[in-house]
């Protein structure tokens, strides 16, 4: 008897990922990052939560919702941050699968759908608890820093913000935050964690962590969600074959803020899951220094846009 053909990638994925995005007073950008996931015949339904855009966007996403039966729009809870909105999201999603996608992540032709082969391939059973994850580029083209990383130890996070690495003998240095430097992998690979602009998994993954820490409004929530599944025998993969182009800064909120939310979202990182293992006082060096180069970066890039004529 001939063996029975396996149907087409796209074709075994139809419809069963639910994909969550989570906008705030997003850019242009949000309509291209729409277009590109209504198209990919993986996607079943799209929920977008909306944080607080203008009304102008709004009236826009309503729009765009009555048009398409896969969108839903949730709005009128005001700007509830990023963990608390996916959770939002999930809660209103049905599908087998989970993208968690920023609203400035245009995703490739049939990208979700290759992932979701390609870790099929590799854990047949897809027993164990899995989110997965492609190369996050720039504008450039160049793979963005977050888009495989370690699980954020407070030492690692020190070489990341004093660049350790590049200051030290190679045999002395610590191991960084970011890996996009290293060599890109063959093919599936498993990595520490990833980023949550693209973030796919089970929806049964994402149940058994209990979603997003919503004790994080905005930044660090993805490596706090990577650090506990890797902590109950998770695994985190990286697919350097497929990509997404991620265009940062496209929100119009102050810099600043963002920052100020990171820094934030760090320390409750640190005292939460390395309060046992680093004493208090090596957190606060790591955390000042973290914060020292955080707002030297914001402040040069201030300085950079100053001197070209544009807003500070």
């Amino acid at each position: 008897m001939p063996a029975r053909a396996e149907p087409p990638v796209a074709g075994r994925f139809t419809g069963t990922v639910s994909v969550v995005i989570v906008s705030y007073r997003t850019g242009a950008t949000l309509w291209a990052s729409l277009d590109r996931v209504l198209a990919e015949d993986a996607v079943g339904e799209i929920v977008l939560v909306d944080n607080g855009n203008d009304e102008a966007t709004q009236a826009a996403l309503r729009a765009r919702a009555a048009g398409a039966r896969q969108l839903r729009v949730l709005s009128g809870h005001g700007n509830i941050g990023f963990a608390a909105g996916c959770n939002l999201g999930v809660r209103a999603t049905s599908g087998r699968f989970l993208l968690l996608l920023n609203p400035d992540c245009l995703v490739e032709p049939g990208s979700i759908a290759g992932l979701l082969a390609a870790v099929a391939a590799q854990s047949p059973g897809n027993t164990r608890s899995w989110i997965a994850t492609v190369r996050l580029l720039d504008e450039g083209g160049a793979e963005q820093r977050g888009s495989r990383r370690n699980l954020g130890t407070p030492g690692q996070c020190l070489a990341e913000a004093l660049r350790l690495d590049r200051v030290l003998p190679r045999r002395w240095a610590p191991t960084r935050l970011n890996l996009n430097d290293q060599a890109l992998p063959a093919g599936l690979a498993a990595v520490p964690a990833i980023s949550g602009a693209f973030m796919l998994m089970k929806r049964a993954t994402y149940d058994a962590l209990g979603g997003m820490d919503e004790g994080y409004f905005l930044h660090v929530e993805d490596l706090d969600f990577c650090l506990r599944l890797n902590r109950q025998g998770g695994i985190a993969y990286f697919m350097p074959g497929l990509t997404c182009t991620h265009v940062k800064g496209t929100s119009a909120v102050s810099a600043w803020l963002v920052e100020r939310h990171k820094l934030r979202g760090f320390r409750r990182y640190f005292d939460t899951h390395f309060a046992a293992s680093h004493p208090r006082l090596l957190r606060e060096l790591c955390f000042l220094c973290l914060a020292a180069g955080l707002l030297l970066r914001l402040g040069l890039r201030a300085r950079l846009r100053h001197r070209q004529g544009g807003p500070a």
